[in-house]
């Protein structure tokens, strides 16, 4: 496995939560009463064909078109051919399988629950580094934002010259996250969670833990 296999696997998972809300019809104003991670704007405006994930307004065929292999590697900023490997690499360890009745690629999310909390600190430890701008991430990301950040301390953030939060730097799961996040809400809420558990303390681990469990339906 490696670090741009997770970043496929949870764009994926991103796309599935699209795809449950759409099918319950869930509108902007109840994710905000749901108090989802939608308020993620750590970056500046760029042009519109930077985004490439819009929700779940877009109906199940466009949903459908994102699980290809052009539109995931573009959402992640990676080739088609490294996205292809990629799925081949999880299908083999277990991390992804084909859905029986669509084709499409589905993330086990229990295995990535359970790696991220056990094993990613350990196959990808990270230190903070010197101070940079960039979008924040970890607990200074808006998904655990006030939560456990002491007073005084410098918010962790990943290097990008359009990040608007200074602090930290962080070297992210795979060097397109920061453009992968620009496009993709839950990407980021659940990218930045697997920073808090990659570098947090026990408590601060515990917690990230709860938050991505309830992402990914695991509660």
């Amino acid at each position: 496995m490696k670090s741009q296999d997770l970043l496929v696997l949870f764009r994926i998972v991103s796309l599935e939560l699209a795809e449950a809300r759409l099918r319950i019809g869930v509108q902007d104003a109840e994710r905000a009463a749901a108090k989802l991670p939608f308020d993620w704007e750590g970056w500046e405006p760029e042009s519109p064909e930077g985004v490439y994930f819009h929700g779940a307004d877009q109906g199940e065929a466009a949903l459908a078109e994102n699980h290809s292999a052009r539109a995931l590697a573009e959402a992640v900023g990676i080739s088609k051919t490294e996205v292809s490997a990629s799925l081949r690499r999880s299908m083999d360890a277990g991390l992804a399988r084909r859905d029986r009745h669509s084709g499409l690629p589905r993330a086990n999310r229990a295995a990535l629950l359970e790696l991220g909390e056990h094993c990613l600190r350990w196959v990808f430890p990270m230190r903070p580094g010197p101070l940079a701008r960039g979008i924040a991430t970890g607990f200074s990301a808006p998904v655990l934002a006030d939560q456990v950040l002491s007073a005084g301390e410098n918010p962790l953030v990943w290097p990008d010259p359009r990040g608007k939060a200074t602090g930290q730097s962080i070297t992210p799961l795979y060097k397109s996250v920061p453009q992968a996040v620009r496009g993709d809400p839950d990407l980021y809420a659940i990218l930045a969670l697997l920073d808090a558990l990659r570098l947090g303390q026990p408590r601060e681990r515990a917690i990230a833990r709860d938050k991505l469990a309830a992402m990914l339906g695991m509660t």
